[in-house]
């Protein structure tokens, strides 16, 4: 699913594989009856950089250097003197941290992840509060395991210009969540022991009576 929403945002790539934030690239324009080609502009995610520069010829392939350096989708405008005619083309390419794009995959991985945290959190609920210690170790699976699903929303959503702004939300409330689940955890636990040591101290009490 992740794959769909990168192939909507960039219709006309320029570029076969995202890029890498801050490493230079080159944007390449390809025409085999053109004598130059210029790149006008550049639109980041967040400005347009106007330049008319004359782009570097290799064959019938033609490249500019640039250095990305936020995450997301940048198009680029290129003109030439296609068949004797002034002809203008925008193009886009992709950036992310690592210069790798999200897949199918990776959204699997998350949801078993997210399956996981909800199958340890469900078997805590099975067992009474006389079993509390055996509760409580799956309730700290289920948060360890919440971290790891955070952790991995986190790259999943670097690797991805359209999914980056999504993906920090994401982590803000899955930190959120998390913190109170902890807290319900140490609450809970604090509970248990005080009531664990007053059932022990009553039955110490009781041994003590019955003794005398």
């Amino acid at each position: 699913m992740f794959g769909i929403v990168d192939a909507v945002t960039c219709q006309n790539p320029g570029l076969p594989n995202p890029q890498e934030i801050d490493v230079e690239t080159n944007l390449i324009q390809t025409c085999d009856t053109c004598t130059y080609n210029n790149i006008s502009s550049i639109t980041t995610p967040t400005t347009t950089i106007y330049l008319n520069e004359v782009m570097t010829k290799q064959a019938t392939t033609y490249n500019y250097s640039y250095t990305p350096t936020e995450i997301g989708t940048y198009y680029y405008s290129t003109y030439g003197d296609k068949n004797g005619v002034i002809d203008v083309e925008d193009l886009c390419f992709e950036v992310s941290y690592n210069g790798e794009s999200t897949n199918t995959t990776q959204g699997f991985v998350l949801l078993a992840q997210l399956g996981v945290v909800a199958l340890l959190f469900g078997m805590g609920r099975i067992f009474d509060k006389r079993k509390w210690k055996i509760k409580m170790l799956f309730d700290m699976m289920a948060a360890l395991m919440t971290l790891i699903l955070i952790n991995s929303l986190k790259i999943v959503s670097a690797q991805s210009g359209s999914l980056n702004t999504m993906g920090e939300l994401a982590f803000i409330i899955g930190i959120i969540i998390t913190s109170f689940l902890f807290l319900y955890l140490f609450i809970n636990a604090t509970l248990e022991l005080i009531n664990y040591f007053k059932f022990k101290d009553k039955n110490k009490w009781r041994v003590n009576f019955y003794a005398d």
